[in-house]
């Protein structure tokens, strides 16, 4: 209600290619009210929280939260893969700490890194509570909004960062080879499979790291042994060194 009555109340600015104005300002105050409530239970916590832990947190939101916004998905990509200049969107300042009257009524856009991890991490949530309903629909329509937009998340998102590189992971796990030939997405699937072998091949991996790289590169593993295409298996056979 909050943000219909904003839409009402202001003008809203001319959508720049690959955009619409509406649903940016519908996504960015849903997500700063995400991360603001997140915060504010997070104050109330007796001890520090791990970053970890608040990563795990905003996810879980996220995926509960589907039903009600698992139609963001689609402008939450757009967002992470736009050059230009946020600063048109904006209403009132981007700072999620910033105490105002009207905080309800400001966005937050990915402008910078820890932008992105958050909306990354939502956009894995949503994803996942959208293929997890146990409805057939439900899972085609995340796989019609994600899957488009993977290659050049893959391609534009610092994927050495931990909570990057581990949601997107968790998001092309969620798909079966079927899935993407459905959606007329082989080519893409094959592009990021060659991605996520580099990166494997360039992440250092300690023996006994239990960090969100290793762990997701471990969950990988396993989906493409799942999935067995001659072709991904050739490229994993390749790293059989790295990995021993």
């Amino acid at each position: 209600e909050q943000t219909e009555n904003l839409l009402e109340s202001i003008e809203l600015p001319k959508s720049p290619p690959g955009l619409d104005s509406k649903e940016v300002i519908e996504t960015g105050i849903f997500i700063r009210f995400l991360i603001k409530s997140l915060s504010a239970y997070l104050q109330n916590a007796s001890q520090e929280v791990p970053t970890i832990k608040r990563v795990n947190l905003l996810f879980q939101a996220s995926e509960f939260l589907q039903p009600y916004f698992g139609n963001s998905v689609d402008c939450i990509c757009r967002l992470l893969m736009y050059d230009g200049d946020f600063d048109e969107f904006k209403i009132g300042g981007n700072d999620v700490d910033q105490e105002q009257d009207d905080d309800q009524e400001q966005l937050l856009l990915p402008q910078d890194e820890n932008d992105v991890v958050q909306y990354i991490t939502v956009l894995s949530g949503l994803c996942h509570g959208g293929v997890q309903l146990n409805k057939s629909q439900s899972k085609n329509d995340t796989a019609k909004a994600i899957l488009p937009h993977l290659e050049k998340l893959f391609e534009r998102l610092p994927l050495e960062s931990e909570t990057v590189i581990s949601q997107l992971l968790k998001i092309f796990q969620l798909f079966n080879f079927e899935d993407w030939i459905t959606n007329g997405q082989e080519k893409a699937f094959h592009k990021i499979t060659e991605t996520i072998v580099k990166r494997f091949s360039d992440t250092d991996l300690r023996s006994g790291d239990n960090g969100l790289k290793s762990d997701g590169y471990a969950s990988i593993l396993k989906h493409f042994k799942d999935i067995d295409l001659q072709s991904t298996n050739i490229l994993w056979k390749n790293q059989i060194n790295h990995i021993k």
